[in-house]
């Protein structure tokens, strides 16, 4: 693929709505009008597509801010105390 194609790609992709931010505001969007007849919120406003937007999983994880390292889990730990209470609540 040339550069130029690429590039009229992206102009599509951008245009058309067809990129991953645009599908997920569309499908959020879909959700509040769905909801909007068919419940009420507590506080009687209407629903939006803010609602239902989580967040972006294609950030990277600094720009989420889970900037926290993972835990290690060991497994067969996890495995032995749940058998163990278990069976002492049996």
């Amino acid at each position: 693929m040339s550069a130029l194609e690429f590039a009229q790609w992206q102009l599509m992709y951008e245009n058309e709505a067809l990129n991953p931010e645009s599908q997920r505001m569309q499908h959020a969007a879909l959700l509040a009008t769905i909801l909007q007849g068919a419940s009420t919120r507590r506080d009687g406003k209407h629903w939006s597509a803010a609602h239902f937007l989580g967040p972006d999983p294609w950030l990277p994880a600094a720009a989420t801010g889970s900037a926290a390292a993972p835990r290690r889990v060991n497994v067969v730990q996890q495995v032995r105390a749940m058998n163990a209470r278990r069976r002492g609540g049996a």
